[in-house]
């Protein structure tokens, strides 16, 4: 059994003490994890876009490079004021859900195309 975000995860089942809907599955479902997860990772780049805007005014070298690059980053970046961090902002914390959801969706597919851990393939000695 292998935890995720805290979730204990068995063979491509959550296991939890949440109440079960009728045929057994359980209410908290792997969407619960993609949106956990997709929440942590974007107030990181959230975190990581605020450090990068503020390394513009305490390190004023190459502030014209600083400021391309941002433009080039983000849709609708303008100069370095705060409607221009909102937009990098809000824009850093969907491309989070963008990520984890494609993280995801291939997690799904290869585990539907049939490859398996090693670590999930019983050995010879155990039989």
């Amino acid at each position: 059994m292998r935890t995720y975000l805290g979730i204990a995860v068995e063979s491509g089942k959550v296991r939890n003490n949440t109440k079960t809907k009728k045929g057994g599955e359980s209410m908290l479902g792997i969407s619960c994890v993609f949106w956990h997860s997709a929440n942590r990772i974007g107030l990181l780049f959230v975190a990581l876009f605020a450090i990068c805007f503020a390394w513009y005014f305490i390190n004023p070298s190459q502030q014209a490079l600083h400021a391309q690059l941002f433009q080039l980053s983000y849709f609708g970046y303008g100069e370095m004021n705060i409607k221009s961090f909102i937009l990098g902002a809000v824009q850093s914390y969907l491309w989070a859900y963008i990520a984890v959801g494609l993280w995801h969706l291939l997690g799904y597919c290869l585990q539907s195309g049939g490859t398996t851990c090693k670590a999930d393939v019983p050995s010879e000695q155990a039989k």
